[in-house]
Parts: C-alpha cells; structure tokens; sequence
C-alpha cells in the first residue's frame, strides 16, 4: 500500500524496498506501479518526479526534463519489460520513459475530458486512455472495442483493466 507521503506498507510476502519517507523525502505522491518481476516499483510524486525502488530502473522524469505538467497527473504505468513507463495526466496527456512508445494522447486528438485511467495492450504496441464519462480512446495497435458510450450508460468509471487478445 501508498501512502499519500510516499510511505510503503508491505504485508505478508510482500517485501519492501524502500520508501520517501525512509530516505527523508517529503513530498505528495500519486501513484505507485510494481516492476514486471515483482522486484521492484516505481512511486510516482505528484511533480512527475519518479522514485525507483527494488529492481525498478529510473528512466526518468518530468522535473528532470523541466516539464511541468499542463493538469495533474494521475498514474504511472509499466511496460512489460520494466524498462520503461508512461505518466498519464488528468487531461489525458501522455508522458513516456525508457521503452515505453508515445502513441498520441487526449490532448493530441483534441479530446477535452478527463482521463482517469490508462492500460497498455499485451502486445505493448498500443493503450488504451480512459476517461471519466466511460469513453475508451484506442492509441496506436490498440483495438477499439467500444466503450459503455456505446450503450448510453451514464456513469463516472475510475478504473479499468485490459485483456486484448
């Protein structure tokens, strides 16, 4: 678990690798993401500073490029090697690190909503932005399913996972 300060809380066989706080590192954090072999994660501080723990490799960062992000951000991302990962924003920009491949973004299509959410396809070859109202926009060799839009279901979504075939 996270904790808002950068905080780890590891239970059962879940080990710890390390914490900002540990490292006298105070500063608001948003998301955390484990590596692919379970070794290691990413924290992802409320700047777009990246925090890299265990087997996870820095790729680097948003302070370190002198970007300040137009809207929050909202998540970080993996990709399935662990040697790279995309920051997603509120706006639904898209920020990518290491290996990870910029694809296109919200803001690049002209898409004024808020994004909540971001899934890679297996392939690594495309994700998939999800926003607030339920609308999922495919970027690169991602395919489009459709959304709940499709159905007029009127909801607020936080989440979603992703098994594309």
């Amino acid at each position: 678990m996270l904790g808002t300060d950068g905080g780890i809380f590891a239970f059962g066989d879940c080990p710890f690798y390390g914490s900002l706080p540990a490292l006298g590192i105070q500063t608001r954090v948003l998301d955390m993401e484990i590596t692919p072999t379970g070794q290691g994660y990413w924290i992802l501080g409320e700047d777009g500073g990246i925090f890299s723990f265990g087997d996870a490799q820095f790729q680097g960062s948003l302070p370190a490029l002198g970007i300040v992000p137009w809207k929050p951000l909202k998540k970080i991302k993996s990709t399935a090697t662990g040697r790279g990962y995309y920051l997603i924003g509120e706006d639904g920009g898209i920020y990518a690190f290491g290996d990870a491949v910029y694809q296109g973004s919200l803001p690049a299509i002209s898409v004024w909503k808020t994004a909540v959410d971001m899934e890679i396809t297996p392939s690594g070859n495309g994700y998939y932005i999800l926003t607030s109202d339920g609308a999922i926009y495919p970027f690169g060799y991602a395919p489009d399913r459709g959304d709940i839009l499709d159905y007029n279901i009127v909801t607020t979504l936080l989440d979603m996972d992703v098994n594309v075939k």
